[in-house]
């Protein structure tokens, strides 16, 4: 009898659990749930899940750390994960991504210049049965569609190591110091929804 698909949700929300599960269940998949980063890599480690859907504002712990630990662990690492949080977490954002993980953000006018559309999803802060219908059409995506989900990842991780790094941002930042003191010409850096396009990333 073969193996029954299964997703790891780590996550303290009750209605977001609930949302998950009701679309899980929906497509016969199995839900496994953990409230902490130590319950979770257990779980990932014994369970092996088709996919692990992480919160980066875990009570007590950062979810980038147990985001990390997946990746390097060789049990774990081949496990794709896709990570929600709210747009102020920019920094766990850009670990995400660099990490192979597929970001999806609440966006309440945070940074906008991390997440687009070739790499993750923003779901914008309406009201509460509007968010749950744009989070559940996103999950739909994604559990009926493995492809998507691995390009979003590898897009997301060459666009985290092209434009997110330091170097990056360091010489983009020269560029624009350069122009202001008239010692170079005005930069061409795209916004991020372009990056994409420029980098010829689809959806």
């Amino acid at each position: 009898m073969p193996r029954k698909r299964s997703i790891l949700v780590v996550e303290d929300e009750v209605a977001l659990q609930k949302l998950v599960r009701r679309q899980a269940e929906r497509r016969g998949i199995e839900v496994l749930e953990a409230l902490s980063g130590e319950a979770a890599l257990d779980a990932a480690i014994k369970r092996a899940p088709g996919l692990i859907l992480l919160d980066l504002h875990l009570p007590g712990a950062r979810g980038v750390t147990l985001l990390t630990k997946l990746k390097r662990d060789p049990r774990t690492a081949h496990i794709p994960i896709v990570v929600w949080s709210g747009a102020d977490a920019a920094q766990g954002e850009r670990e995400a991504l660099a990490a192979g993980a597929v970001p999806v953000v609440a966006d309440f006018g945070g940074p906008g210049d991390i997440v687009h559309s070739e790499v993750g999803y923003k779901v914008p802060l309406i009201t509460e049965s509007d968010m749950v219908s744009k989070m559940e059409k996103i999950l739909s995506d994604l559990a009926g569609n493995p492809e998507l989900l691995s390009r979003l990842r590898q897009q997301g991780m060459s666009y985290a190591s092209e434009r997110l790094t330091w170097d990056a941002k360091a010489q983009d930042t020269t560029q624009v110091l350069e122009w202001v003191v008239r010692r170079g010409p005005k930069p061409d850096l795209p916004p991020p929804k372009n990056l994409a396009a420029a980098n010829g990333f689809s959806r």
